[in-house]
């Protein structure tokens, strides 16, 4: 299962169990903070390809 995010204006593919280098996030985040992401475009969980309407709110996706 991966999904793709925006993050500060940037697409980027996220799997559960992988990390991400994303630019500065501001002065109250620190390395290993966790971060919820609410830009979810895409979601493929096993083949089953979902994008988020922009009428509806999306999932969310959190890092760990």
């Amino acid at each position: 299962m991966y999904a793709i995010v925006e993050i500060q204006g940037q697409q980027f593919r996220v799997e559960t169990g992988k990390k991400l280098y994303v630019h500065y996030l501001g002065d109250e985040r620190k390395e290993g903070d966790s971060v919820e992401f609410d830009r979810v475009l895409l979601v493929d969980a096993d083949g089953a390809v979902r994008l988020s309407p922009s009428e509806r709110p999306s999932p969310a996706v959190h890092s760990a």
